[in-house]
């Protein structure tokens, strides 16, 4: 297939990867074309690369409903487990496997996007992939962003350390990119960061959708464009992003994590893997994305092997939640 690298734009700054979901085209083949909005409901993949380390640390399932004006986020944890011939078994390593078997990043993607669609009886319509540089470009261009930083964030450059204390803060670029990959001052390690991504989301969200100005989305556009691909066609991405643009004030949006629990395999060398509850898991997929009767059919998500894993994928009391613009001050991540 080949690769159709476009011009796009953050209608939603996703953490970890540079959430940047739709895009705006300028000029090309569709420059002349009637802006016109697309009432169809839409879900895409969306991938955050490092593609110097060869992996998708951020995943995330995005539904846009225009006739409702709503945008639904769900979080893949990268750790979830994932019965694959992979060398852990876990979500994240889909991509990296795809791509050591020969096949380029825009295939990879599209056969990870096959893999979901299958497991989770859900049409994928689309993937948007992201180079987690962009995320820092982004966020300067935007002004910065301001987040209630949960914990304390070290890291060390060269051989000064640097620690942005807990609290609000305007974050640069680069504190963003910082921030997003942290995880080391959160109990729940990366379904902390998961969490911690949220906070970033939701005000990256904002400030797209209250304060954007078309100057800095025309300025930004041509800079970001080598740092982003994806499959769906130029005529799309302009009509779901005109109808974005012109009905932001009245959108809405929820976050959320694909309903688990994190638990430590025995006989793994004490690996971590995150554990898909299939009551709740297949409840959110049905009630916000469109998911068929058939979620996990294969049972691919749980290894009926480990009593540990059957007892949360089996579990039907399984809880899970939802935050919005009004709820997200509601977030606790809980820090060491």
């Amino acid at each position: 297939m080949r690769k159709k690298k476009v011009v796009l734009f953050a209608v939603l700054c996703l953490l970890c990867s540079a959430i940047l979901f739709f895009g705006a085209g300028v000029g090309g083949e569709g420059g002349a074309m009637a802006l016109t909005s697309s009432g169809e409901p839409l879900v895409v993949l969306v991938a955050g690369l490092d593609e110097a380390a060869g992996n998708t640390d951020v995943m995330m399932l995005v539904s846009l409903d225009p006739g409702r004006h709503e945008i639904t986020v769900l979080q893949l944890p990268r750790d979830t487990y994932f019965d694959a011939p992979t060398p852990q078994r876990k979500l994240n390593q889909l991509y990296p496997t795809y791509r050591a078997r020969g096949l380029g990043s825009d295939d990879a993607l599209l056969a990870l996007s096959s893999e979901l669609s299958t497991t989770f009886d859900l049409a994928i319509d689309h993937f948007v992939a992201v180079d987690i540089s962009a995320v820092s470009q982004l966020v300067d261009e935007l002004g910065g962003v301001t987040v209630d930083l949960p914990a304390p964030i070290g890291y060390r450059e060269g051989e000064t350390y640097i620690e942005l204390p807990a609290g609000k803060r305007t974050l640069t670029g680069e504190e963003a990119v910082r921030f997003i990959r942290f995880r080391s001052g959160y109990v729940e390690g990366d379904l902390g960061r998961v969490d911690a991504q949220k906070l970033l989301l939701m005000a990256s969200y904002r400030k797209v959708k209250d304060e954007l100005s078309f100057s800095t989305l025309a300025s930004v556009l041509p800079r970001i464009y080598s740092q982003i691909s994806t499959d769906m066609p130029l005529s799309e991405q302009i009509a779901y992003v005109y109808s974005f643009w012109r009905d932001r004030s009245e959108y809405s949006v929820r976050l959320m994590t694909l309903p688990g629990e994190a638990v430590r395999a025995d006989g793994d060398a004490g690996l971590w893997y995150y554990v898909v509850n299939r009551a709740a898991a297949a409840e959110v997929l049905s009630r916000y994305f469109g998911s068929g009767a058939a979620f996990d059919a294969a049972e691919r998500l749980v290894d009926d092997g480990r009593d540990s894993f059957s007892n949360i994928y089996y579990d039907k009391a399984y809880s899970y939640s939802v935050y919005t613009e009004d709820t997200i001050d509601e977030l606790r991540v809980k820090t060491k």
